[in-house]
Formats: C-alpha cells, structure tokens, sequence
C-alpha cells in the first residue's frame, strides 16, 4: 500500500475517532469569544455576521440545542460519524420535528440560530417550514403569576428597587461577566445612572426612573463622577477592580425580572414624552418616535418595533 494510501486512511480514522458529542464540543470551544466586543466584531465582518460564540448565555443556549440535536442523530442517524456529514434536509427534519412537537416560535428561532451557527448553515425559516415569531402571541410578565408570589420581597428589597429603577437584564444582577458592581451605578450631574455591559457585549449608560432615583440614593452609597462612563473607561475600571465588590449574591429567579423592565419602559417612555410634549410630535403606531429611540437606547434594543410590542402595549 502506497504512503498516500496509509495516510488518507490514518485521516479517515483521526476523523471518525470521536463521537459526535466530543465533536460539537471542540467546535464551540474554537467558537468562542467571550470578553470581545460583538459590536466592533460585527463592523469588522464583511458581511456584519460575526463567526463565534461572544456570551456565556448563548454559549449555555448553543449547548442545549447541541446536545439534543446530537441526541437524536444518534437515535435516528447513526450512519452519521461527523458533524460535518449532516446534511442539510436531516437539520431540516430536527427544526421540524420540533415544531410537530409543539415547541414555541421563539424556542424554534432560537434552535435554528444555533444550528446554523453551529453546522455553518444559512437554513431560513421558509425553507424549514417554521413558523414566524408572532408579538401577538407574547403572553410573558404581562398578567401577575403565581409563581411571583412564592419568594419573600424583602429579602430582595434592593435588587427589585434597581430592577425597577434601570430595567436591567437578569444578568447584570447575577450571571453577566459585568454583574453589577458597587461603582456600576452612581451620579453626574444629579441624575443617577447604572453603567452595564449586557446581551452580545453591548455597553451603555441608564438613566435611572425619575421616581426610583431618591430610593436608590437611600439603598446605595453612589460616586459622584464628572462625567457619563464611557466603554473604554468603564471596562478598564471593571478590569482593575476599582468598581468594588460585586452588588448583589442573589437574586432568584423567581421574581419575574422581565415585568419590571416592561415597568421601567413604560415610566421611562412617559417620563420622555412629557418631556418632548412641546415640540414636533413624529409618531410609530401612536407612540413618539423620539421617546422610544431614547427607551430603546435605556433598554438596550435597537428596533423600535421591539419596544412597542414587548414593552409598551
């Protein structure tokens, strides 16, 4: 047999030796780039569509969709050695199977995002059949659930306050790699802010609910500064630790953390519009635009229509 032979054969072998699970795992371990920023990575990309993982969180999402993806080839493909041999119709048939199975629309982007990321795919929606996403659908934190009664508020009296106060994301209290720290949140000019990294790295400063300020005054010591954190500044003091400890060590999942930042859009987005009432009123479904780029900005989302219809109606 020639060395070529041997070779290919060697190779063939390499590449079959480890089970598809060791496989998915290699590849999203190469995947990730946590602590880099997705908004310059998405400037810098050709096409804005950055390759890698960038947070903990989709990286814990990508890792489910993974491990049950892999599950079922194992099951109803094992003729598949590789991650790289899936076919795109067997991808195609997962996402499907899903939807028989009744899984929501947002758990069935979700799945398809990953699966695309993940077998370096460009399936769309159409082509899977999937249904779309529908924001009449959205039922979540708009009624009270019994599940909110079953954890005593006061012993997380200061995280509801910040909560509704800056209608942060759940990871900046607990599970963010920018988890708020005690210089997080603090005063320029008398107005109080909390300066967060949060969902694909993105940095921005909130400003506080006019009625929440004095009661995070009273919880918290607050660092008057000269002027608003900018990412540069912000990043390097949480590298050296000059923000302090973190804020928080708890704060269960229990309290519907996604109600009370529907609360802060809302006071938010009448606090602006009062604001702007004098001037040229310019509007998007009967709500000031002006007033939902700036909650859009305080929130962290960039689509107008997000706002609207998962926080405001």
């Amino acid at each position: 047999m020639g060395k070529r032979k041997r070779d290919n054969r060697k190779s063939r072998r390499s590449k079959y030796s480890k089970s598809l699970g060791q496989q998915m795992h290699e590849r999203m371990q190469a995947m990730t780039r946590m602590g880099e920023n997705k908004h310059k990575a998405k400037q810098q990309a050709p096409d804005g569509k950055p390759e890698g993982i960038f947070s903990k969180t989709t990286y814990d999402n990508y890792k489910q969709v993974s491990l049950q993806l892999v599950a079922w080839l194992k099951e109803y493909h094992r003729d598949i050695k590789h991650i790289d041999d899936v076919p795109r119709h067997v991808i195609i048939d997962y996402l499907q199977k899903r939807q028989n199975e009744g899984m929501s629309p947002n758990t069935l982007s979700r799945d398809l995002g990953a699966v695309n990321k993940l077998f370096r795919t460009d399936i769309t929606k159409k082509e899977a059949n999937l249904a779309p996403r529908s924001y009449k659908e959205i039922t979540r934190s708009r009624s009270e659930k019994a599940y909110n009664k079953n954890y005593n508020p006061k012993n997380y009296e200061k995280q509801i306050a910040v909560a509704k106060a800056f209608g942060l994301r759940r990871e900046s209290f607990i599970t963010g790699d920018y988890r708020l720290k005690e210089g997080s949140i603090y005063q320029y000019n008398n107005t109080v802010y909390a300066a967060v990294v949060e969902k694909g790295g993105k940095f921005r400063n909130v400003e506080a609910r006019l009625d929440m300020q004095e009661q995070i005054k009273q919880h918290f010591h607050l660092r008057e500064q000269s002027c608003l954190y900018s990412e540069q500044a912000f990043k390097e003091a949480y590298r050296i630790g000059k923000l302090g400890k973190n804020l928080f060590s708890s704060y269960t999942t229990k309290i519907d953390n996604h109600a009370l930042r529907r609360e802060y859009a809302q006071k938010k987005y009448q606090e602006v519009e009062d604001k702007l009432r004098d001037a040229k009123q310019d509007y998007y479904q009967q709500y000031d635009q002006r007033a939902i780029a700036e909650v859009s900005k305080y929130l962290g989302h960039n689509r107008s229509r997000v706002i609207v219809e998962h926080y405001l109606r």
